[in-house]
């Protein structure tokens, strides 16, 4: 239960962080097929493995498949370990 809390609330403030850096580059780069979306980049990190479950968990990955442009503030799983469920 603790870890589906804590997994939720990452979840919530990787989507508040998107939410808050929202709004137009001046000049956003163009971009490629070849490129590939947040979640292929956080599945290719096994840093992020923590964040990649929490974004998962809050039925996130489709939205941050598709086109953004998106900012996401990526937690690594060591800053993960480092939290408390309670300072979350």
């Amino acid at each position: 239960m603790t870890i589906r809390w804590f997994k939720t609330m990452a979840a919530v403030c990787t989507v508040t962080f998107l939410a808050a850096c929202g709004g137009g580059d001046d000049d956003p780069a163009p971009v490629t097929p070849a490129q590939r979306n947040i979640v292929q980049v956080a599945q290719a990190n096994s840093n992020l493995s923590i964040l990649v479950e929490a974004v998962v968990a809050a039925d996130l990955a489709t939205t941050l498949s598709g086109p953004g442009p998106y900012t996401v503030f990526a937690p690594t799983d060591a800053a993960f370990a480092l939290c408390s469920p309670s300072s979350v």
